[in-house]
């Protein structure tokens, strides 16, 4: 990949981060604070709106300083305060600090629009088809959270799934490796074996990963506290039901995460 190349793809890589940690974030706000802290709707408002208010009025400062300094200096500015502000924003200890955190990341994600896209109009010919691709990354940042309420799971599929476009939109479907994940499950649930016991049984049955290689202890954790597997999709800080087919009933899985907790 050339300067130039990557120089695109960093700015699509940025337009998807923009969408993404500010409807990510938001979100989060919005089970944190009436979860944790007993808030209705109507009073977490109050500390979720000021990021998306940021979010607009500081592009026009955003704009302004890019044109009179510098539009490459801005992306680094872009790039380095959201990923600062949406780590701190994670640590955040009460209602005031999220929505603190909330403002900041959308103050910085304001510099996207105006200076990104400016960029992009700027350096290249074949203008229109840079805009299509770069708006197709920053759709894509919000399509990922639009396709989990519809209940179809985008990312790489876990072990015993493929991804494949279904009814013209992607989700996953089971393939030939779905019956190991139900052994494991059933044989867990008999809770007469040490789970790394279990995991080295079932490698040599062939749950290895996608290089063929041993799944680690970590691994398989991951694996068996995965709720993709009983027809639920997480992420974002949402969960959400799936519309895809599951062979793993919710009653197993919750069993296994209680046998897995004394283990």
């Amino acid at each position: 990949m050339n300067r130039d190349r990557l120089h695109f793809f960093l700015l699509n890589i940025g337009h998807l981060l923009d969408h993404l940690l500010t409807l990510l974030f938001a979100t989060i706000a919005a089970l944190a604070l009436s979860r944790e802290w007993n808030l209705s709707y109507g009073e977490l408002l109050a500390y979720a709106t000021p990021g998306f208010f940021a979010f607009g009025v500081f592009s026009l400062p955003a704009g302004w300083i890019a044109d009179k300094w510098n539009r490459d200096g801005m992306m680094v500015v872009f790039f380095t305060g959201i990923g600062l502000s949406s780590v701190a924003t994670g640590f955040a200890q009460s209602p005031l600090q999220v929505g603190i955190g909330l403002f900041v990341t959308g103050m910085f994600a304001a510099i996207y629009h105006p200076v990104g896209l400016a960029i992009v109009t700027g350096k290249w010919r074949n203008t229109g088809m840079r805009i299509a691709v770069n708006g197709v990354w920053g759709n894509f940042g919000a399509g990922m959270r639009e396709a989990m309420h519809e209940g179809r799971y985008v990312w790489r599929a876990p072990f015993g799934y493929t991804t494949k476009r279904i009814a013209g939109k992607i989700n996953i479907e089971p393939n030939e490796k779905i019956e190991i994940v139900k052994n494991l499950f059933e044989t867990i649930a008999q809770n007469n074996q040490p789970l790394d016991q279990i995991r080295r049984a079932f490698v040599n049955k062939g749950l290895v990963t996608q290089k063929n290689k041993a799944i680690t202890k970590s691994q398989f954790q991951r694996l068996i506290i995965n709720e993709t597997y009983k027809g639920y999709i997480v992420k974002f800080g949402e969960r959400h039901k799936g519309i895809y087919k599951t062979i793993i009933s919710e009653e197993l899985f919750d069993l296994v995460q209680l046998i897995r907790k004394h283990k």
